[in-house]
């Protein structure tokens, strides 16, 4: 009602330390909409969810996770690309090949849920998310971050770029 009141469109992040924090209570809140036709819209940084379970999701240590993505698919209207691993919401630098899994897992992550949106009708809405700090690990000695983060983005943005324009052309 809000959002018709304003006339501004509102999605809810799934961020941690905030009421989607973890896919376990994301997936409870919207069964929770569904059952009540509640409209919700998220943002979908599923990071934070990597941070809040300490882990990478995946298919065969966690079987529920691809049920909550499916339900997660039909409520998200934009994409954060931040790439989180077992100990944060942001890897150092994606870019290095210690991080290579938790990227190829992610980018799945992201691919999936912006062809969502594509099948529903609305546009597939991207945005590297990579921050400084405190997301991005500094040196503790120096205090220098261990990546430049327009770099970082820069990079997100130009892998996910190159990969729509093999699936559909020009993006």
């Amino acid at each position: 009602e809000l959002e018709a009141e304003i006339g501004i469109p509102m999605c809810f992040e799934t961020h941690r330390q905030r009421l989607f924090w973890n896919p376990w209570q994301t997936r409870d809140l919207i069964k929770a909409c569904n059952k009540e036709k509640i409209p919700l819209k998220l943002n979908a940084d599923l990071s934070h969810w990597c941070a809040a379970g300490e882990r990478v999701f995946n298919p065969i240590l966690d079987p529920e996770f691809e049920e909550i993505l499916e339900l997660v698919i039909d409520r998200v209207h934009l994409v954060h690309g931040r790439v989180g691993w077992a100990q944060g919401a942001q890897v150092p630098d994606p870019r290095v090949s210690e991080y290579a899994d938790e990227l190829d897992v992610q980018e799945r992550w992201w691919d999936v849920m912006l062809l969502g949106m594509l099948q529903r009708g609305i546009p597939a809405r991207f945005e590297p998310e990579f921050g400084p700090a405190p997301y991005m690990i500094n040196d503790p000695s120096t205090g220098i971050p261990l990546a430049d983060v327009s770099e970082v983005n820069d990079f997100i943005a130009e892998r996910m770029v190159n990969k729509w324009a093999e699936y559909f052309g020009e993006v």
